[in-house]
């Protein structure tokens, strides 16, 4: 059995303080969904995010079913 981890420092929310763009928080989608769904990492750890960010990006239609 093969276990896969990616770790991505997405600097959407350095020092805890939400300051990314729409456009760079859609980029951050994009970057999620391929990684959760194309490549299928098992574990992926993000970096500099909020809570938000992160409830944000689970909302998406492709990622239902994923945990924080």
């Amino acid at each position: 059995m093969r276990i896969t981890f990616a770790w991505w420092n997405t600097s959407l929310s350095p020092l805890g303080r939400r300051r990314a763009t729409p456009d760079q928080r859609a980029v951050a989608g994009k970057v999620v969904k391929f990684l959760a769904v194309t490549a299928r990492v098992d574990c992926l750890a993000l970096g500099e995010v909020t809570a938000e960010d992160l409830h944000g990006l689970l909302g998406m239609d492709e990622l239902v079913g994923y945990d924080l």
